[in-house]
């Protein structure tokens, strides 16, 4: 048995990077590759300055600058192709969009062209990588651009229901379908939603957001937006600058906007791939939170003072499997490893004394084996076989013995990973367990139904776990049954690192009869005339006496069992 959900879509990833292990740097003259899982594009806001290249590549593998190559002065918005050969980089300064190719050595500037938009603050590249949303801070505007060729197609907004106040929406964020495309607003109480499936995307919907009470012509949306590409649902947006607070909303309507206060300015947040926690930037550290929780609950209000400059605005992003954070800010880029408690911090990549201010930091987008991450982390679908090598699994809720259950083991799962004291059937808890090849997981392919749905296959060479369970317990849970009822028993639990697990088989209820009393009778009446008759033949020994009369009455009770 498997987990049976899909992803939601199906990304590439080439994870090449042959010569990371030696650290790169501008004076070898390295030789550049797709960018790899465990690498990020980051921009130098000080860059361009005396001949020094803006952008560059850090390795999480080798905590170090795998490369520099030049881009515009005063970048902003950055985002990478999911083959990772490719990255688009808005300018602010000149409104324009630059398209880079990271497979020459050094990556270089391909294409140039005019944004639409006035000043770019961010932009998207849709899933497929055909083409990009991007938006600027100074009018407003979307504009839709083609990768293949690189040219923008359409322009729309502003989306103000009312005059528009002189500021605009610093991010944008593609769903995974390439189909709608949100976006904060800038003094306004609604997240716009977009149809970009044509040149010029539109407004098609709004999410209302909380007013903060005590200044109600402000909405907490503002910059730094986050949309999950798991289920594209939860949406994740930083307050108004020198307001400390962030709004979560549900474009699904899951549950309603929250208000979430922070313990510093807000500058950017990002959505891990599995949907499951949030990182928000502030200026005094690093929020960590729940996604899980219905509505969305602060884990940690403040981690992550390793050493970074706070103060400066700055990016965080996931890398595509979900493993790694990044965190760009002052001179240093601080990396984690993903815990769901906390990340821990790995270390840092450092530029002091060296003039840098890194602004913004993009990695790939989430890969199609993150997106799978969320279902096997809250639910593990494990084979379960109640009563090994039986078919059908008959359970006599009268009996005082053990039930056995085992969690059969295959090429995809380790039954090593369980938590054996965190193992229920439907309530109760094993007394015993021990690991050994004991069964075959069934086919469903062969149902046979009547409670049969089951498989007398011995081993099959991969480990598994055999849980001892009293009777007893099981009884009281099952509760009030019939001879000859068909049950599902399901069995719950945890791996070791907390993942939880579930499977379930099928029992049929045996109780067995009573005796009737007038065959008991018959059946010892029986035994007495066979010893009197053994008696009246006195040419036999007592021994051999003994021995036939034990002998006649082990077939008497044969034949009455047979019978009843």
């Amino acid at each position: 048995m498997g987990i049976f959900r899909r992803p939601t879509r199906k990304i590439s990833r080439i994870l090449v990077l042959a010569l990371a292990v030696f650290g790169w740097h501008l004076a070898c003259s390295p030789a550049f590759a797709e960018l790899a899982n465990d690498e990020a594009i980051f921009i130098d806001a000080n860059g361009d300055v005396d001949g020094n290249p803006a952008c560059g590549i850090v390795s999480a593998g080798s905590m170090s600058v795998v490369g520099w190559f030049n881009c515009e002065k005063n970048s902003e918005g950055i985002d990478v192709t999911s083959t990772g050969t490719r990255a688009v980089i808005g300018n602010c300064r000149t409104s324009t969009l630059t398209l880079v190719d990271l497979v020459s050595d050094p990556p270089v500037e391909v294409d140039q062209i005019d944004s639409g938009v006035r000043c770019v603050k961010e932009l998207d590249i849709a899933p497929d990588d055909s083409f990009a949303i991007a938006t600027g801070s100074a009018n407003g505007l979307v504009s839709k651009l083609t990768l293949d060729p690189f040219v923008t197609v359409g322009t729309g907004g502003p989306w103000e229901p009312t005059d528009f106040m002189g500021g605009a929406p610093h991010d944008v964020h593609i769903n995974s379908s390439g189909t709608l495309a949100v976006q904060p607003m800038y003094r306004a109480d609604f997240f716009a939603v977009l149809d970009i499936t044509e040149d010029i995307p539109e407004l098609v919907n709004s999410i209302s957001t909380p007013i903060i009470p005590h200044l109600p012509d402000y909405s907490l949306v503002h910059h730094g937006l986050s949309l999950s590409q798991y289920d594209d649902d939860t949406i994740l947006a930083t307050g108004i600058p020198n307001l400390n607070y962030i709004t979560v909303a549900s474009l699904s309507g899951l549950f309603e906007p929250v208000v979430l206060e922070t313990p510093g300015r807000p500058e950017s947040v990002d959505i891990s791939c599995d949907g499951t926690r949030a990182v928000v930037k502030t200026s005094e550290g690093l929020m960590w939170i729940d996604l899980e929780a219905t509505p969305p609950v602060v884990l940690s209000e403040n981690f992550g003072l390793a050493g970074a400059d706070y103060n400066s605005t700055s990016t965080v992003a996931f890398s595509a499997d979900g493993t790694l954070l990044f965190v760009a800010g002052g001179e240093q880029i601080d990396v984690y490893d993903v815990k769901p408690d906390l990340p821990v911090l790995r270390g840092s990549i450092g530029f002091q004394g060296e003039g840098k201010k890194i602004y913004s930091v993009a990695t790939l987008p989430c890969s199609a084996a993150s997106l799978e991450i969320k279902f096997a982390a809250s639910e593990i679908e494990v084979a379960v076989d109640i009563k090994p090598r039986s078919c059908p699994n008959l359970l006599d809720v009268k009996n005082r013995g053990v039930l056995k259950v085992a969690i059969l083991g295959s090429e995809t799962f380790d039954v090593t990973s369980v938590d054996p004291h965190s193992v229920q059937i439907d309530g109760a808890s094993p007394f015993n367990w021990k690991l050994k090849d004991a069964a075959t997981p069934y086919d469903a392919d062969t149902m046979q139904g009547d409670c049969r749905d089951c498989t007398r296959k011995g081993r099959d060479g991969f480990l598994d776990l055999v849980l001892m369970f009293k009777n007893k317990d099981i009884a009281k849970v099952i509760g009030p049954a019939e001879h000859g009822d068909c049950l599902v028993l399901t069995l719950t639990g945890q791996t070791i690192d907390g993942k939880d697990i579930l499977g379930d088989d099928v029992v049929r209820i045996q109780k067995n009869k009573k005796r009737p009393k007038k065959c008991l009778k018959k059946f010892f009446l029986s035994c007495l005339m066979a010893h009197k008759k053994e008696k009246k033949n006195n040419s036999c020994t007592i021994e051999k006496t003994k021995a036939k009369l034990i002998s006649k009455i082990q077939s008497q009770w044969h034949r009455f069992d047979k019978r009843h």
